[in-house]
């Protein structure tokens, strides 16, 4: 507006607020777009950094971000501490990040089977909420027999 343009001393400079928490600044040589940053943006941020653990207590504090976003970083996440070989550390958040999402829980035996690493998820599989397939806790079971004979 007049007033900001006056007020940072330019004639010259404009600032407009178009809404939506968008802002143009416009000088004669310069255009800055400013938006206005939300928790997902941030934690979009965060991942894309590497910084998977500051994007997962950020996950943690907002309550409102959309189950797509919570899967995303929990995913990531989980990745994260499994590239790393961070197996035990991974087996042990399972039940607090996955809870209830069957698919979610398959997906991740499946790939602690591929990686041999299934004698840590055998304490923490959930036998009752969710229920998985039979395969998977079949595949546990055999896999801990044999370390057993």
């Amino acid at each position: 507006t007049a007033a900001a343009a006056a007020a940072a001393g330019s004639s010259d400079l404009v600032v407009e607020d178009f809404g939506e928490f968008m802002y143009f600044i416009v000088s004669p040589k310069d255009i800055v777009v400013g938006r206005h940053r939300d928790t997902e943006d941030r934690i979009s941020w965060f991942l894309a950094a590497g910084h998977f653990e500051a994007a997962l207590a950020i996950a943690q504090a907002d309550r409102s971000l959309p189950a797509a976003v919570w899967d995303t970083v929990v995913q990531a996440y989980l990745e994260y501490l499994t590239a790393a070989g961070q197996w035990a550390a991974a087996a042990a958040k399972l039940q607090q990040l996955l809870k209830n999402q069957a698919a979610l829980w398959e997906r991740w035996v499946y790939t602690f089977a591929q990686a041999r690493q299934l004698p840590l998820l055998a304490p923490v599989l959930p036998t009752k909420h969710p229920l998985l397939h039979a395969q998977c806790y079949n595949l546990v079971l055999q896999v801990n027999r044999l370390e057993l004979s």
